[in-house]
């Protein structure tokens, strides 16, 4: 695995984006994604907080890219598999459920990850499409969550789910 993984999400639309699209992700050479997110869609402070996070769990090794050297571009856009190895969402919370100034709060167990995030702050439909492409990468394993590293100091630790190869027949 490489030793430098990244995420980061960037308000703007790149040229290469579909008009009206809302997110675009762009997968770059040594487990590094870039999120382009629809500036209509969600407010800077989100934005900025997300990143924040986001920079502490890939730093600290709390979540790592798992598609190794089977690396194709697109990856992250093919539907979901269905595997459901495990779950990230993005919600919406009423703002007098947060702190003042707290735009993005996250809750996380094994398994599952969540990013409240503040109304008015983000769209229903900007949640929506990330939430499908959470089902892909996340529900799929192609990142995936170190939490039990955190839990198991003894060494049980289960093993990374494994990705079945673009060419695998999933049961119908």
């Amino acid at each position: 695995m490489p030793s430098q993984q990244s995420v980061i999400y960037i308000l703007g639309v790149p040229d290469n984006a579909t008009p009206g699209q809302l997110i675009h992700v762009e997968e770059h050479p040594d487990a590094l994604a870039a999120v382009y997110i629809n500036p209509l869609e969600m407010r800077a402070p989100a934005v900025w907080d997300v990143n924040w996070l986001t920079r502490h769990q890939m730093g600290n090794g709390l979540w790592q890219q798992n598609w190794g050297t089977d690396s194709h571009e697109g990856r992250v856009q093919e539907p979901p598999r269905g595997l459901g190895l495990a779950v990230a969402r993005w919600e919406i919370i009423a703002a007098h459920k947060l702190p003042d100034g707290v735009h993005v709060f996250p809750v996380e167990h094994e398994g599952r990850f969540i990013w409240y995030i503040r109304a008015g702050y983000i769209t229903q439909a900007l949640c929506d499409t990330v939430n499908a492409v959470f089902e892909r990468i996340v529900g799929d394993a192609l990142w995936v969550q170190r939490w039990y590293d955190r839990d198991r100091a003894d060494g049980d630790a289960p093993a990374l789910p494994t990705v079945p190869s673009s060419e695998a027949q999933l049961p119908v």
